[in-house]
């Protein structure tokens, strides 16, 4: 049926029209194609239309909560935060002369016997997401050149740039997450 643009449309009839509540006569047929449906689904949408109740499991699930992976990816976020935090946390800065100062003494207790041959050390903390290293090692080549020097101070210059024999190893560790000098820093209770 046409309708020109002049006419108005023929009023439609009850029997030709479809009540709200029918479906089926809008709907066409399932294909092949489509999902047939099974005497379980079948009967729980009879059951629905009736007024009766549908078994849990054949309710349509919820969309999943997302919780556990923003809590992940915030303890990730956290941890890669707390490494950078530490890195290069700990700076030691020993200074001795060479040929009479041995570096491998520097942890071990001082003796009579190698009073002499143990370097001066020194260590700081480089603690936080900005690098203070260069001002740190400083700090602490500083400071251990200062402790090498008490009897001489004529020898510190010489010391901090290294003329006459004077020799430094400096040595930068990681500072692990678990450490409580991090979590002193972080807390700002030191």
């Amino acid at each position: 049926m046409t309708v020109d643009s002049n006419e108005a449309p023929a009023p439609e009839t009850e029997s030709s029209a479809s009540s709200p509540t029918d479906t089926s006569a809008a709907e066409p047929p399932p294909t092949s194609s489509e999902e047939q449906p099974t005497s379980a689904t079948a009967s729980a949408g009879e059951a629905n239309e009736s007024g009766g109740s549908t078994k849990e499991s054949d309710r349509v699930k919820p969309r999943r909560d997302n919780f556990w992976l923003w809590a992940l990816g915030i303890l990730l976020l956290l941890s890669i935060e707390l490494l950078v935090y530490g890195h290069n946390g700990q700076i030691e800065v020993c200074v001795g002369i060479d040929g009479v100062t041995d570096f491998s003494l520097k942890h071990q207790a001082r003796t009579k016997e190698t009073a002499r041959k143990m370097p001066q050390c020194a260590s700081r903390l480089n603690l936080g997401m900005y690098d203070k290293t260069e001002e740190q090692a400083l700090e602490a080549l500083t400071d251990a050149c200062g402790r090498a020097t008490m009897v001489n101070k004529g020898e510190i210059d010489n010391c901090l740039h290294r003329n006459n024999k004077w020799t430094r190893d400096v040595t930068k560790t990681q500072i692990a997450p678990w450490d409580r000098r991090l979590y002193r820093r972080i807390l700002w209770l030191e």
